[in-house]
C-alpha cells in the first residue's frame, strides 16, 4: 500500500473521530445549559416522576377536593372538612404525589370511643394511576405511621356496589393473613332515607406483634 495513501486514510480517521467529539461535547454542553435554565435532564425526570408518599399539608385541600369529585363513587365533602383532615387529622391521613401532582389520597382516624382500631374513610385514586397498586401502598404506609402503631383493627365501610374497595381491602386482609368480617351498619332506608346504598362496617383484625410471634410458634 502506498505511504500517501496511508497518511489520507489516517487524517481521515482522525476527522471523523475530532468530529465524533465535537458532536458529544456540545451534546454535554447543551445539557449543561439545560440544568443552567432549569430544564430537567433524563435524571430529573426520572425523579420527578417518582412516587411520594406523606402526611397532608393545609395548601393540599382544594385538590383533595378535587380529587376526590373525580373519583365516584366517592362522596363529596366540603372544602372546611378537608381543611379539618389536613390539621386535625394528618398524622393518619396519606397523600401521593408524582411530578408535583396529587394522584392519591387516604383520610383516615382513629375514633376516640375505640383508640384502638383506625377508621378509613375515605381511598381516591386518580385516574391515571389506577390499577398500579397504589391504594395498597398508601395503605401500607398508612400502618407505618407513629400514629398507628398499637392499633389493633382497621374499620371502614363500603357499599355492595363498590367493587373496588372490597377488593382493597379483601387484599389487605390476605397480605396480613387476617380475616374480614362485614355487617350493615349504615341503612339505605333506615338512615340514609332512600337516598344513599347501604354501608357495611368491614372490621379487619390486625395481627400485633406478639400475636404475629405466637401464630409462627404455633406452625
Amino acid at each position: 500500500m502506498h505511504k500517501p495513501f496511508i497518511y489520507c486514510l489516517v487524517l481521515k480517521r482522525l476527522a471523523i473521530k475530532s468530529k465524533l467529539k465535537t458532536s458529544e461535547d456540545e451534546a454535554i454542553s447543551i445539557c449543561e445549559q439545560d440544568e443552567a435554565r432549569g430544564l430537567s435532564t433524563s435524571r430529573d425526570r426520572k425523579q420527578s416522576f417518582s412516587l411520594s408518599l406523606r402526611t397532608p399539608r393545609l395548601d393540599d385541600g382544594a385538590d383533595i377536593s378535587a380529587l376526590i369529585r373525580d373519583c365516584p363513587p366517592l362522596d363529596t365533602n366540603s372544602a372546611y372538612c378537608g381543611l379539618l383532615l389536613c390539621t386535625h387529622f394528618k398524622e393518619t391521613c396519606v397523600v401521593a404525589e408524582r411530578a408535583g401532582k396529587m394522584i392519591g389520597w387516604i383520610s383516615a382516624y382513629r375514633p376516640p370511643a375505640e383508640p384502638d382500631r383506625i377508621f378509613v374513610w375515605q381511598v381516591a385514586v386518580h385516574a391515571s394511576a389506577r390499577g398500579t397498586g397504589l391504594g395498597k401502598r398508601m395503605l401500607d404506609e398508612l400502618m407505618t405511621r407513629q400514629a398507628v402503631k398499637d392499633v389493633t383493627t382497621l374499620i371502614t365501610t363500603i357499599t355492595e356496589a363498590n367493587n373496588a374497595s372490597w377488593a382493597l381491602f379483601g387484599s389487605f386482609a390476605r397480605r396480613r393473613g387476617a380475616g374480614l368480617q362485614r355487617r350493615p351498619i349504615f341503612q339505605r332506608d333506615v338512615h340514609f332515607a332512600g337516598e344513599h346504598d347501604t354501608e357495611f362496617l368491614v372490621s379487619i383484625r390486625l395481627l400485633t406483634p406478639q400475636l404475629e410471634l405466637s401464630a409462627k410458634e404455633a406452625t
